[in-house]
């Protein structure tokens, strides 16, 4: 990898790191495999590739990272799938508010978040921005 980046330095050391550093692969191999969810999402609020976003909003065990991902993605198809498919509300919420088109949108939060509270949020965020 890189010679400030190392798996074996402790977290706020790896973070700091990953914030030095512009290195997409770098970047993308931390998000993917670093044992740590604030250094995975350290690294996911760098990467600039869309492919590597969506497989980790797909796949990374931690609601939090996996939100960090979704905010940085503006493929409409990918938020769509996440927002059907993921199986945390947080994560859903982010996916449907970066959804472009505000019907879908709220035909999305109403279908799949499942949390009373969560589907209010999420529809408030929506109307708020078709203002």
């Amino acid at each position: 990898m890189s010679r400030n980046y190392s798996k074996e330095d402790d977290v706020k050391t790896r973070i700091k790191a990953i914030e030095a550093t512009t290195d997409q692969s770098i970047l993308i191999d931390a998000a993917k495999t670093d044992n740590d969810g604030e250094v995975r999402k350290a690294a996911v609020e760098r990467i600039e590739d869309q492919s590597a976003l969506i497989e980790i909003a797909k796949s990374d065990r931690v609601a939090e990272v996996r939100v960090e991902a979704v905010m940085c993605i503006s493929d409409q198809r990918a938020l769509i799938e996440i927002a059907k498919t993921d199986n945390e509300d947080i994560v859903r919420i982010n996916a449907v508010i970066r959804i472009s088109d505000p019907i879908l949108a709220m035909e999305l939060a109403l279908k799949y978040i499942i949390d009373p509270d969560c589907r209010g949020l999420a529809l408030f965020i929506i109307a708020k921005e078709m203002l």
